[in-house]
């Protein structure tokens, strides 16, 4: 028994000595943090995280999920995916109005894709293409609050509905509270309450990128004389916008509470709802810009029927896209350096084993 013992020890010796060296060869590669960082990671998330690039958006459960990746929080926590380079595409209509307009809760969205506590918050670097889709939201906002809280990419194609509520010094707007990218071809339809000593826009609340070839028919409220509404943007002090347009007969108010002090940085224009709907209306302006700027037509606004309150997107025909298979968490790990680690540990626990038994 006990040369028995010995011979295992001294395999199990020779196993541990090859581990070695297989480990110290994989550590040029992999540092001992990130080990520790991906099986962390592994345990924490307990599945595969989606790479919503490849299997696009097509309902409420993965717009959420969308929206804590891009702000690192809950099971991404500490780990922002800002999706820079990567296009994203909408498949479908999200959420549900009632009668009034207003959201119903269980079917809308209720965070802001890149949702953060006060200050702390990340960016969102991509392009997210809505592909003529309608998102319906119900969020209420600290700081910055829309569809997205801080856009340094691209949106485009994509209508807002629902209700948006600033809390206390916030930034609200339908498509983004906080832009320093481009906002293009995007429509807003939902409700911007705007509260104390904060700014809302249809489109966006402060903006320091570009927005383009937009529409708003969404109302401002304004709850106090220290709540600051535009039809389309509430501050543009350093932005541009090109080509847009809001209903200043659903909200009498200038274009911008705030405007560039560049006036060719300010091109918005007012128009009655009779002039919104008109066939030689903002219909027809935006369809303009569209064949000639962006996306080569590809993207049309339309009066799709008669009893159409506001012009809509045509929906672009999206190719089905054919869903990743869901893999098991990696972390990254050899597998032979792995088994090898497990086969020393074993040896180890062994020859000491002997050692003591042989006393």
């Amino acid at each position: 028994m006990k040369k028995t013992t010995k011979i295992l020890a001294v395999v199990l010796s020779v196993i541990m000595v090859v581990s070695l060296f297989t480990i110290s060869a994989s550590a040029a590669e992999k540092k001992l943090s990130d080990y520790i960082s991906d099986i962390t990671s592994a345990i924490s998330s307990g599945k595969t995280v989606t790479d919503y690039s490849v299997t696009g958006i097509s309902n409420l459960e993965q717009l959420e999920d969308f929206a804590d990746q891009v702000a690192g929080g809950n099971k991404y926590m500490g780990s922002p995916m800002t999706y820079k380079g990567k296009t994203v595409k909408l498949l479908a209509d999200i959420g549900q109005v009632d009668s009034n307009g207003d959201p119903v809760y269980s079917r809308a969205l209720t965070k802001s894709i890149g949702w953060g506590i006060a200050y702390i918050s990340s960016f969102f670097e991509g392009t997210f293409d809505g592909c003529g889709h309608t998102v319906v939201l119900n969020i209420s906002t600290a700081l910055y609050g829309g569809l997205f809280r801080n856009n340094e990419g691209t949106i485009k194609n994509v209508t807002v509905a629902g209700k948006i509520k600033t809390l206390n010094a916030g930034f609200a707007g339908g498509i983004a509270g906080n832009n320093l990218g481009t906002i293009v071809n995007c429509c807003n339809k939902a409700t911007i309450e705007v509260t104390d000593k904060s700014y809302g826009g249809g489109i966006v609340g402060t903006n320091d990128g570009t927005v383009a070839n937009c529409f708003s028919c969404g109302k401002i409220v304004c709850t106090d004389d220290l709540s600051y509404g535009g039809g389309l943007v509430g501050s543009n002090l350093l932005g541009t916008i090109t080509n847009s347009f809001y209903d200043n007969t659903v909200f009498a108010g200038n274009g911008v509470f705030a405007p560039n002090p560049s006036e060719s940085k300010n091109g918005f224009t007012g128009l009655s709802t009779a002039e919104c709907k008109a066939a030689n209306g903002v219909v027809l302006w935006l369809n303009a810009y569209v064949g000639q700027n962006t996306d080569k037509g590809l993207y049309d606004w339309v009066v799709k029927t008669a009893g159409q309150t506001y012009p809509t997107f045509g929906k672009a025909v999206t190719p089905p896209v054919t869903p990743e298979t869901p893999k098991s968490p990696k972390t990254g790990y050899d597998t032979v350096a792995l088994a090898l680690a497990m086969l020393m540990t074993l040896s180890l626990a062994v020859l000491t084993f002997n050692t003591v038994k042989s006393k």
